[in-house]
Parts: C-alpha cells; sequence; structure tokens
C-alpha cells in the first residue's frame, strides 16, 4: 500500500512536469518534430544527462531502493522486435503528438484527444499482447518491483 501511494504521488508530480513543460500540446510536439522547438529535446537531453551517471553511480554502491529492494538497471541486447517497436511507438508519436504520459496528463486535465489516444494505447497493448506468441517474441515477464508490490 505505502508503495502505490508513493508511485502514485511521483506520477501525479511527473504530470505537472508534463503540462508545465507542454507536452501535452499537441502543437509542441508537432513543431518538436519539425526541428521547429527544440527545448523538448533539451528536456529529454537534460534527462538522460541526469539520470545515466546517477543510475551508474547507484548501481556501482549497489544501493537497494527502500521500499522495492535492489537496484536492477537490465539491458538487454537489441533484437528486431525492438527496432519495430521503436519505429511503431516513433510513428504513433508523430501522427498523435502524444507518448503515454502525455497522453495520460491529456485525459486527466480534460482535452478532447486524451480519451481517443488512450483507447489506442489500450488498444496497441493489447494487440502486441495477442501477437507476441505468435511472432515467437519473449515474454516481457513481470513489471520491475512487482514481486514487491505482491508482498
Amino acid at each position: 500500500m505505502k508503495v502505490n501511494l508513493i508511485a502514485t504521488l511521483v506520477g501525479i508530480g511527473f504530470g505537472f512536469v508534463l503540462v508545465a513543460a507542454r507536452l501535452n500540446e499537441f502543437d509542441t510536439i508537432h513543431r518538436m518534430l519539425l526541428l521547429q522547438e527544440l527545448d523538448v529535446y533539451f528536456l529529454m537531453g537534460s534527462a538522460i544527462a541526469t539520470a545515466a551517471p546517477l543510475l551508474w553511480l547507484l548501481r556501482r554502491a549497489h544501493w537497494r531502493t527502500p521500499l522495492a529492494g535492489d537496484l536492477r538497471v537490465e539491458q538487454a541486447p537489441v533484437r528486431k522486435d525492438h527496432i519495430a517497436g521503436a519505429v511503431l511507438f516513433g510513428a504513433g508519436w508523430a501522427i498523435t503528438g502524444a507518448c503515454p504520459g502525455p497522453a495520460l496528463v491529456m485525459t486527466a486535465s480534460g482535452a478532447v484527444m486524451g480519451v481517443p489516444l488512450m483507447a489506442g494505447l489500450m488498444a496497441g497493448a493489447a494487440l502486441c499482447d495477442a501477437v507476441q506468441p505468435a511472432l515467437g517474441a519473449p515474454d516481457a515477464g513481470p513489471p520491475l518491483g512487482a514481486e514487491r508490490l505482491q508482498a
């Protein structure tokens, strides 16, 4: 219960950051993809520049997360299905102007396009789960920390 509450609060905070950066607006993403508005790239770059060295340091220190145990950052080899998934994700992002985080924020803020975007995301996730076995793709397994959440 404590983990769920903390995750909810972090998610709400992240949603406010997305709104503050205007990432829930189609025009912002559209201008970014047309290379007319580069601040979104700077935002993503600063997130990577902050997270990458911190994760490296925490892994070297064998840091344990306060609620979910050992910090595990798994590195899988790149496969064909990763490339196909990245292309589909990028195409969906370009067409809709939103990825999952901003789509949730759009829905929560009452934006008209939020609901169809979320419906499309859910349909895409269900389709992915349905076709993975037929394609011979490995199961992704439980989400990180799932064993801790069930305890």
